[in-house]
């Protein structure tokens, strides 16, 4: 029911005999918050260049293994630094979430596109995170319904269904219930009001029954690498 994954300080040493160590004892992918942040050198998010040499060794040891990555990757201010590290590690298999934080603008979503066409283990998902974001995501892809249905619909098998619902004190099961819903209503849905605007009607993508299968189902399964009995493998080490 759960897959576990886990982070690492990238200017910690000897990272990969940890990444190794969790992973043999369960963890199921990684998640990185390196490109996250506003600038290079700015607090955790992004303390050094995606194509760091310190990093080079997670990338080829998760490349080899299909070892998943959550890479929190904004590809608008650090899109050279991913695409020298895809190059290197062309099959490594990476999530890049709320759409690579783009703006559906034709330029960026056409970015993203290419990157799909080049990269065949890279996937993203449809979440957009904290209120604030996730209003303007539902807006601004909404706004332009016609293309971002077109986008999502072509591209349905490397999308998969998120919210990045941090949860903590303040999370009540009503914000954790509507937050799930109204991604679904976006997707499913003509039409819907958004529960944080009741009175402000917004358009959904009303995607194919195809679509949403694949976002729900068939496309994290195969990021996740689950097979047919809905198991994960087993990276576990046993005495």
């Amino acid at each position: 029911r759960f897959s576990a994954f886990i982070t690492i300080d990238p200017e910690d040493k000897d990272n990969l005999a940890l990444v190794k160590d969790y992973v043999s004892r369960g963890a199921d992918g990684i998640k990185l918050y390196l490109g996250h942040g506003a600038g290079t050198g700015k607090g955790p998010f992004h303390s050094m260049p995606l194509d760091d040499p310190r990093m080079l060794l997670i990338y080829e040891w998760a490349e080899q293994i299909q070892l998943p990555l959550l890479f929190h990757v904004n590809l608008i201010k650090y899109y050279d630094e991913f695409i020298r590290v895809m190059d290197a590690y062309p099959l490594l298999k990476v999530c890049i979430p709320h759409f690579g934080l783009h703006k559906n603008t034709e330029k960026r979503l056409s970015r993203l596109a290419s990157i799909f066409t080049h990269y065949p283990n890279v996937y993203t998902d449809i979440s957009f995170g904290h209120e604030d974001f996730h209003i303007e995501g539902f807006e601004t892809l909404s706004k332009w319904r016609t293309r971002s249905k077109e986008f999502v619909e072509k591209h349905a098998d490397r999308i998969m269904f998120g919210t990045d619902m941090v949860l903590e004190k303040t999370k009540t099961i009503e914000y954790i219930e509507n937050t799930l819903r109204s991604y679904m209503q976006w997707i499913e849905n003509k039409e819907f009001c958004f529960f944080y605007k009741p009175d402000y009607p917004m358009w959904g993508l009303s995607l194919s029954e195809e679509s949403l299968r694949k976002i729900y189902q068939d496309t994290p399964k195969k990021f996740l690498s689950i097979d047919d009995s809905g198991m994960l493998p087993d990276r576990i080490v046993r005495d």
